[in-house]
């Protein structure tokens, strides 16, 4: 309602008007009539589950007697038809109010202007209103009904700064002469900070118009100013109502705060209200507050538009502080009624003051609540609460709750989700949260609980989902409890959930991603603890993880109790003590389990009442999927069962006994128990006759435990692993022990910590018994030589023919290749690189080709090396040579890749199947007369399509270890020189291959066929071919000649010894 009176002549006049509007202009049905007319079949207005918004409702009392055309507009014709204003006029008075059943034109670049605080321009049309491009309307309230508005380009309504007086009972204006920023939507910035506050807790003007969140009519609040003689501060922003059946918006519609310059503060942004069943159009909506030494508070735009097909710019965001440029005024809200959500953003400006949110609707409950661009919202009621249908998003915002020095307040958020980027959530209280999902990306949410008025719990759920990702953090000074019934997940370094006491529960999955190292330095404490997912444990001297006497009072094992009180102690991992006293006897519990992978909580003694005792609870470390690399402990770690320790009130009948201890379940790689440290599962102390608890479990779960030729030890233990039985402090008898157990050992290894078997001894089952380690046999040892019981002349016959066989005796087989060449230098200041000159092949020959480079090198521009500085390139065949395993050629990506840098793929592809069919046909055995063919395909057909890229290739047998193991492959170099061999010398020799008749060849040709020559000296091995295959059958009929000359002489020489033997006797 405009609060400006009128007078007792106007209301007269206003009533004659009204019935005759009545009976010329549309009523509320003909609104809603005439959009069902010509409605599509297929509209959303059919669908049930929508509804029109009401009709338009009338505007405000007009401040003026209606207006004429050419009277007051100085236009031609008039309301009833048609009016157009051709040219600029400007408004004395109060203003004016248009009434008719005609339209209304205003021309290009004319201006209807009422530049006095507060003035007011009001129509209400039957027709349509066109402001074309250029035209203005100023005034410090607009409010404009008709059948349609129309705003076209450029074209502006405009109440910037002609705010009248806001409403009474309001602090939108600051006090004082600081040049503080006007307050409406959101609060006026200040740059002076009193005494005892800091720049959050100082604002200039204060919120107000809370109520009218929906349909904003209220103006603007002036900025301050920094003299009490003269006014420096920007005037606030004016209203603007426009109704219609349809809005097209392609102009502006203003109705910010004024700027305050330098010494004045800048007034705060005004009220729109757009209501029509239709907008469209791409146009600007502000109500934003004015810029000054310290900016103003945006103001309040209201849309309320059931069919939206604009693309509007919409801005409340606050003034800009030129005294202080991180506080920029507050944000000011943005209602739309369809669908029902409110949003505040501060278009990227930082500041330190508040956006006030009272008390939300009920009913109905807003859909979504965004906040966003460096908004800062703040809930300061002792109790409130925020709630939305469907999503809270928070973008590059805040949200507080409470008041900073004061966390005495509860607060409720209740939505389908909410959702944090860049943002942050403070609550000064306590906090009852409950959302479907929460998703948190470099996001915190801090809640700083009181500690001295009981309000100490916060209590966050997320039903189905809770993530948290970008380092966000979820802190409280106070108890937290985080419930789900889905997954919740912290998604990498930094996500972070702390608090005084911390619970998290019913969610089915836990999931704590990339934890690098778990340092422990104080106490951990729970009835079941895990540590999943993490690379190492480390548990610190003074730090603890304990789970004693937190297992169950009753439970499986629970010692028999007589009426007495006397009782036996809890059951476990041993059975617990019996409780005697006088003549008195209680059982203890039995005991029960699985020692080979427990998952049990220790049993108590005694009834549940308080002089009771609890069993131990459960500490589990990594799973079954993915075990823990690495346990350091210098500390403890405990889940012991319960002492005795009340009050027992039948003293001369005994009482309870101890607790068992409980479970403790480590799935680790490697074990480190340090000197004084302690891994525990102790029955806990009975009382007086009570008998003792019975120990607990503890199994160790190996992963990975090594099986190679050398024993690796992974557990080193030097501390103490305890799960003996709980004593009684009376005549009770103690608990039994508890069992401590580990994975079973693979052959060779024994015992809980998998150690090497005695020497002597060995094992080839599996298991972990010291008694599975027995005596070798000597019967039963490898048969690695033959033993000869003959001495004397024989035994060395033996070994001459022996080693003359195995010297000149060849098989089908090619030649062995040749000796390590000791020449070859071995930089010994990198031993690991020795062991290169030994390789390990598995029994399908798969074959690995690495490239080494040396520290520092990645740093060489000449690295890694183009193709024709790797030649001479090996590239050896798979395969055995038998049917199953023939001999092949396997040409990977990366070898491909390579050899594409001189011969095109596509070549080297048919190249390698041709290869390959070749290949099928060597058989082992055969060798020498199967390579053959493989050697006259590589003449005729390979090499002569090679010859064209300077690439030749040659089939050759490599020797690749030190004990003489040998490969058969392919050769590829440069098809500048061909390499040779002299079998006789075992040596390789070089010979100048024939070079192509170039006359394009160059000295950096000559260079690489030199530095080729050399690097094949490098090469250990032979190549192959037609000739040195055939000398090799000659070279083995000459060597069984010598060898059948030689066993002659030989037989002679021991039948000229026998004779002469058979002489002398």
């Amino acid at each position: 309602m405009l609060r400006t009176p009128c007078p007792p002549t106007f209301l007269c006049r206003f009533l004659l008007l009204l019935l005759a509007v009545a009976s010329g202009t549309p009523s509320p049905g003909d609104f809603n009539q005439g959009e069902a007319s010509g409605a599509d079949p297929y509209s959303i207005l059919m669908f049930h589950d929508y509804t029109p918004p009401p009709p338009p409702a009338l505007p405000p009392p007009p401040a003026a007697p209606s207006a004429t055309c050419a009277g007051d507009l100085r236009g031609v014709g008039d309301f009833d038809t048609r009016c157009v204003v051709p040219e600029s006029v400007r408004l004395e008075g109060g203003g004016v109010y248009i009434s008719g059943n005609g339209n209304l034109v205003l021309r290009p670049g004319v201006a209807v202007t009422c530049d006095r605080p507060g003035c007011v321009i009001s129509s209400n049309l039957s027709g349509s209103i066109l402001l074309e491009k250029g035209a203005r309307v100023m005034a410090g309230w607009v409010s404009l009904a008709a059948a349609s508005i129309t705003l076209d380009d450029d074209a502006v309504i405009d109440t910037t700064a002609l705010a009248g007086d806001p409403p009474g009972q309001t602090s939108g204006v600051p006090t004082g002469t600081y040049g503080d920023g006007g307050g409406h939507g959101g609060r006026g910035a200040s740059c002076h900070v009193r005494k005892g506050q800091t720049l959050e807790d100082s604002w200039g003007g204060d919120f107000y118009a809370w109520a009218e969140l929906k349909t904003p009519n209220s103006y603007g609040s002036k900025g301050g100013s920094t003299s009490a003689e003269k006014d420096y501060g920007g005037g606030g922003g004016g209203v603007v109502w426009l109704f219609a059946k349809e809005i097209v918006m392609n102009g502006t519609v203003l109705a910010d705060g004024g700027d305050g310059g330098s010494k004045g503060g800048g007034g705060s942004g005004g009220s729109i209200y757009l209501k029509a069943p239709t907008m469209q159009g791409g146009g600007k909506v502000s109500a934003c507050g004015g810029n000054g030494l310290a900016g103003g508070g945006g103001g309040r735009v209201s849309i309320d538009v059931f069919s939206r097909h604009d693309d509007a710019q919409i801005f409340v965001h606050g003034g800009k502080s030129s005294g202080c440029l991180g506080n920029a005024g507050a944000a000011g809200t943005l209602y739309e009624e369809v669908p029902k959500s409110i949003t505040v953003s501060n278009n990227n400006l930082s500041t330190q003051t508040d956006t006030i949110f009272l008390e939300p609707p009920y009913e109905p409950l807003w859909t979504n609540v965004f906040l966003k661009d460096h908004a800062k919202v703040s809930l300061p009621l002792r109790w409130s609460r925020i709630q939305a249908q469907g999503q809270i998003s928070l973008s590059s915002a805040t949200i507080t709750f409470g008041l900073t020095h004061y966390p005495y307040s509860e607060f409720e958020l209740l939505a389908e989700e909410l959702l944090m980027s860049d943002s942050t959530i403070k609550v000064f209280g306590a906090l009852r949260m409950s959302v479907k999902m929460l998703l948190m990306l470099k996001s915190r949410m801090t809640i700083d609980g009181s500690q001295q008025t009981g309000i100490t719990t916060s209590l966050l759920e997320g039903s189905n989902l809770i993530v948290l990702k970008g380092a966000s953090l979820i802190q409280s000074n106070a108890n937290l409890g985080i419930h789900g019934q889905g997954a919740m997940n912290l998604s990498g370094p930094g996500d972070t959930i702390e608090a005084q006491r911390l619970t998290l529960s019913l969610f089915y999955k836990i999931r704590i991603c990339r934890v690098e190292d778990i340092d422990i330095f104080g106490l951990v404490q729970g009835t079941v603890i895990n540590f999943n997912r993490a690379r190492s444990v480390n548990v610190q001297t003074s730090g603890t993880i304990s789970a004693t006497g937190l297992g169950c009072r009753g439970g499986i094992g629970r010692g028999k109790m007589l009426s007495s009180g006397l009782s036996g102690g809890g059951g476990h991992g041993g059975k617990g003590g019996d409780g005697i006293y006088s003549s008195n006897h209680a059982k203890g519990g039995p005991e029960y389990g699985n020692a080979d992978l427990p998952c049990e909580l220790g049993s108590g003694s005694g009834n549940d009442s308080a002089s009771s005792t609890a069993g131990g609870g459960i500490i589990v470390m990594g799973s079954l999927e993915q075990s823990l690399p690495t346990l350091s402990l210098s500390g403890s770690i405990e889940a012991n069962g319960g002492n005795f320790s009340g009050v027992v009130f039948h003293a001369a009948n005994g009482g309870p006994g101890g607790g068992s201890g409980g479970t403790i379940l480590l799935f680790v790689q490697t074990l480190l128990l340090k000197k004084e440290s302690t891994l525990s599962t102790v029955g806990g102390v009975g009382s007086n006759g009570g008998g003792g608890g019975g120990g607990g479990r503890i199994h160790f779960h190996w992963s990975d435990i090594p099986t190679g030729d050398d024993y690796i030890p992974f557990a080193t233990v030097n501390g103490s692993i305890l799960a003996r039985g709980g004593v009684s402090e009376g005549q009770g008898f103690p608990g039994d022990d508890g069992t401590v157990t580990g994975k079973d050992c693979p052959k060779g290894l024994y015992g809980t910590f998998c150690k090497e078997c005695p020497l002597g001894t060995y094992k080839n089952i599996t298991g972990s018994s010291k008694f599975l380690c027995e005596p070798c046999p000597p019967n039963e040892l490898p048969h690695r030589a033959v033993y000869i019981h003959i001495r004397g002349l024989l035994v060395l016959l033996a070994l001459v023919l022996s080693i003359a066989r195995m010297k000149f005796v060849g098989t089908d087989e090619l030649p062995g290749p040749a000796p390590t060449q000791h020449s070859s230098q071995i930089d010994h200041s990198f031993p690991f690189l020795e062991s290169l000159n030994e390789v390990a092949a598995t029994p399908d020959l798969m074959l690995g080709y690495l490239d080494f480079f040396l520290g520092g090198d990645e740093k060489r521009p000449d690295l890694p090396p183009r193709l024709h500085q790797r030649f001479p390139m090996s590239l050896i065949f798979g395969g055995d040579g038998s049917y199953m395993a023939p001999f092949s050629l396997h040409s990977d990506r990366v070898v491909t890749s390579l050899l594409s840098q001189a011969v095109p793929s596509s070549i080297w592809h048919r190249l390698v199947a041709g290869l390959n069919a070749q290949l099928r046909l060597v058989r082992r055995g055969n060798l020498k007369a199967t390579f053959l063919p493989v050697l006259q395909w590589l003449k005729t057909h390979a090499n002569p399509a090679l010859n064209a890229y300077h690439v030749r290739i040659d089939l050759a047998l490599f020797q690749v270890t030190a004990l003489g193991y040998c490969q058969f492959g392919l050769l590829v170099c440069s098809a500048a020189a061909e390499m040779g061999t002299e079998q006789g010398g075992s040596v390789i020799k070089t010979d100048q291959h024939s070079l192509n008749q170039n006359t394009n060849a160059d000295s950096q040709l000559g260079h690489s066929r030199n530095n080729d020559i050399l690097i094949r000296k490098r090469i250990i091995g032979t190549i192959l071919d037609a000739d040195n295959l055939k000398m090799d059958l000659v070279g083995l009929v000459v060597s069984i000649l010598l060898l059948a000359d030689f066993s002659l002489v030989l037989l002679t020489f021991l039948q000229l010894y026998s004779y002469s033997m058979v002489m002398f006797c």
